[in-house]
């Protein structure tokens, strides 16, 4: 056991008839500080511990994510890789297989497996450079009675939300059973969630300083980092409060601190690191990461303060999979993370002989600039500059000298802004075209107007999404040849730009309005063999793009 850990207590005391919400220490416990009993650094374990995306019902194709994740390229999977382990930290039950439980209450768990999956197996013969494992993190749901909210556990089907400590139980239980069932493999700590610093501790770098339940958390980290881990959280997504929604979330942040020296883990484990390997910048604590969409900008979700070194794509992302029916498309950090953890395990699995340090930095090396520096970082490190990683790039410098499997050539998709794009107009492909005013959008009869899927209790920083695609009901008729696009409008965008996108060839579309109707006749397309997609610019900024749903 580590030492530092092993005095932390939790304590629960049942509250009937007095409100959870205040901040005294309980007299049970006081009296046994007062008797030298117990430390004074007690406090509040509160629940403020949240995901990182929300759901969000459209469903956008995963075969952007296959290519702007870099993965489209990966060479076949050896037979004799052996898969790194990934902890998913977060809504799901633990479970040494994280694919398993598919009554979960939220999808968030369930979806992150399902992108991690998609990125680190093969469709046809499920192998693999990643196994998934899972640590309940955020246990807790709320049920509204009589206009009050009741929280409560749930261990079996996992919760919403957490408390500090639950994160910091559920790494600890994770270095265990890794130790005990797979010691062999390598250990990705994938944390899809955080807490405001500013709010609920661990403001600054000085963990003396922290309170019990967030020095329950860094140590938790500590120790695991010391044992090999590799650890990956979210950076965070900008709530409701913009004023105060600025800053990188916990444990997040934590890049900023470096990984604890092999003097630091003998003191605190009684071993040599387990981590053979370890380079002489032993990088940082905590490797973040933050969310950009299709053309390398910020999230539009995206804390003002919390852009990271290193960003994925992660806009509307969602994955068609069998191993869980509980997964949505998202937008945030989250879906960052997962990627990332997908990424350093895709390079882990290719070359175990490199500390956690050598791994993050050859995928920082490997990942093309953005147009932004980094807000946060390691003060060792010289490159401030934000990167948009790629997998397949990471794999070709990890294999650089013959070490391993080289993808043949990784390539990124151009970005629309450089396509030629042929006027629908002009285009022989289109016959006719009829825009016409509808008065509202509707699917199945219901409206387009999305409600968002939340907690009763917290929904801090994966609310508000970004809105619903502008165009919810993109529909090609193939039994007559037709396109036809009805906009919502309640999306609260201003459509400047849009295109067809078939293939390798983009169609401009002509101007309209959101709750306008277009009809495109006599278009010939083939789903099967054609990958066809709306892609709008929103208010000049941000690109989204926008399946088409195929009717026969």
């Amino acid at each position: 056991m580590n030492s530092n850990l092993e005095n932390y207590c939790v304590y629960e005391k049942l509250l009937f008839g007095v409100s959870p919400n205040t901040d005294i220490v309980p007299q049970e416990l006081q009296q046994l500080i007062d008797d030298d009993k117990l430390e004074s650094n007690i406090a509040k374990d509160c629940l403020v511990v949240g995901p990182m995306a929300a759901p969000d019902v459209a469903s956008v194709q995963e075969n952007e994510l296959i290519i702007q994740s870099g993965k489209k390229f990966l060479p076949a999977i050896s037979s004799d890789i052996y898969p790194v382990r990934i902890a998913l930290l977060d809504t799901l039950p633990s479970a040494n297989d994280a694919t398993q439980n598919l009554s979960t209450h939220s999808p968030h768990g369930a979806t992150i497996a399902a992108i991690i999956h998609k990125l680190t197996c093969e469709d046809k013969n499920e192998r693999c450079y990643a196994s998934l494992s899972s640590q309940l993190a955020m246990p807790y749901i709320s049920v509204e009675h009589e206009g009050e909210f009741h929280v409560y556990q749930d261990v079996y089907n996992g919760g919403y939300f957490g408390s500090i400590s639950d994160l910091a139980q559920a790494i600890r239980n994770e270095i265990i059973s890794w130790q005990e069932q797979s010691s062999r493999s390598r250990l990705i700590l994938n944390l899809s969630l955080g807490w405001d610093p500013e709010s609920w501790g661990g403001i600054n770098n000085q963990p003396k300083d922290y309170k019990a339940d967030v020095a329950s958390v860094y140590d938790a980290i500590e120790d695991a980092v010391c044992r090999g881990a590799l650890v990956i959280a979210a950076a965070g997504n900008q709530g409701n409060d913009s004023t105060h929604d600025q800053q990188p979330l916990l444990p997040a942040r934590w890049e900023e601190i470096a990984a604890p020296s092999d003097k630091r883990c003998i003191e605190l484990t009684g071993e040599y690191p387990s981590d053979k390997h370890r380079a002489e910048n032993n990088g940082s604590l905590v490797y973040s990461v933050s969310g950009i969409d299709s053309l390398g900008q910020p999230l539009k979700n995206t804390r003002p303060l919390a852009k990271s070194r290193l960003a994925t794509f992660a806009d509307h992302v969602t994955v068609n999979s069998a191993i869980t029916d509980k997964e949505e498309s998202m937008t945030g950090s989250s879906i960052a993370t997962a990627i990332l953890s997908s990424s350093a395990a895709l390079v882990w699995a290719n070359r175990p002989d490199f500390s956690a340090a050598k791994v993050m930095d050859i995928i920082y090396q490997s990942a093309d600039k953005l147009e932004y520096t980094a807000d946060f970082y390691n003060v060792a490190v010289t490159d401030k500059q934000a990167r948009r990683v790629s997998m397949c790039n990471a794999l070709k410098e990890a294999c650089s000298g013959g070490y391993c499997n080289m993808p043949a050539a990784c390539e990124w998709p151009r970005t629309h802004a450089n396509y030629s794009a042929t006027s629908l107009f002009t285009d022989p492909i289109n016959k006719h075209f009829m825009l016409s005013d509808i008065p509202s959008c509707t699917i199945n009869g219901r409206s387009c107007k999305i409600s968002q899927v939340k907690s009763g209790v917290i929904s801090p920083w994966i609310l508000p999404q970004p809105d619903p695609i502008p165009c919810p009901n993109c529909l090609y008729i193939k039994s007559q040849a037709e396109l036809v696009f009805e906009t919502s409008p309640t999306y609260s965008g201003t459509i400047t730009q849009a295109e067809l996108v078939v293939d390798n060839t983009v169609y401009t579309l002509p101007n309209f309005n959101l709750g306008d109707r277009l009809k495109i006749e006599n278009f010939n397309l083939d789903p099967a063999t054609h990958h066809a997609y709306i892609s709008v610019l929103i208010d000049g900024e941000f690109r989204t793009t926008i399946p088409l749903l195929i009717s026969q």
